[in-house]
């Protein structure tokens, strides 16, 4: 019995990390992006960044926020298989929110130099420098990040406690054929509306809801 409920608890917490994790990540992604466009001038016309850019920009927000999401569910179904009451979502959508700039300022110094690596731009000796002076700038990235993202960040953690709260009751309802799909199914759907939302809505909606300039 004990082995039993060990591994259904097992079998729980995967499902959540990897129903979770995609709707954390693409919220890191759009976080970024809105932090960026905060920082539109009044005299400058406010614009997504071209696609190359957003991608660039929004890769080390996508992999903070399923870093955070992943803690967040494995903390959240380390003891529990039933599914929790909303309020306790809205409190790690709080968390979600403080932590995603917090970790994202931490991933940015870091991936600048791997995507030079890769591109061919720096040599190997060049990236173990630049990787540790990224090290050291480390502290100041997450300070700045922190500070600006936290609006964008905030915004991402209302929605990440609506998601991850729907996710977990579909996670925990009866059917084994129900609990191995829907959630999965759910997640890629709501990242992909959240997504679309974004690139939808005029930027200068974008702006207010990062507490930009527009």
């Amino acid at each position: 019995m004990a082995i039993n409920e060990s591994w259904n608890r097992d079998r729980h917490t995967i499902r959540l990390l990897l129903s979770i994790c995609p709707v954390g990540g693409t919220l890191g992604f759009i976080a970024v992006l809105m932090s960026y466009m905060a920082r539109t001038r009044p005299w400058e016309q406010p614009a997504h960044p071209p696609l190359a850019s957003s991608i660039m920009l929004g890769i080390p927000g996508f992999m903070a926020g399923v870093l955070v999401s992943a803690i967040i569910a494995r903390f959240e179904s380390a003891e529990w298989i039933r599914p929790r009451a909303f309020r306790i979502w809205c409190l790690w959508g709080l968390a979600y929110g403080i932590s995603l700039p917090l970790m994202t300022g931490a991933l940015m110094p870091i991936f600048d130099p791997i995507i030079r690596l890769i591109f061919g731009a720096i040599g190997f000796m060049d990236f173990l420098s630049d990787m540790l002076d990224s090290i050291f700038r480390m502290p100041w990235t997450i300070f700045i990040q922190g500070t600006i993202g936290l609006p964008s960040g905030l915004l991402m953690g209302i929605i990440f406690a609506i998601g991850s709260w729907l996710l977990d009751v579909l996670n925990s309802i009866y059917g084994e054929k129900s609990r191995a799909i829907s959630p999965y199914f759910v997640s890629i759907l709501f990242s992909l509306i959240i997504l679309s939302t974004y690139y939808l809505i005029p930027v200068k909606w974008i702006l207010r809801l990062g507490w930009g300039s527009g």
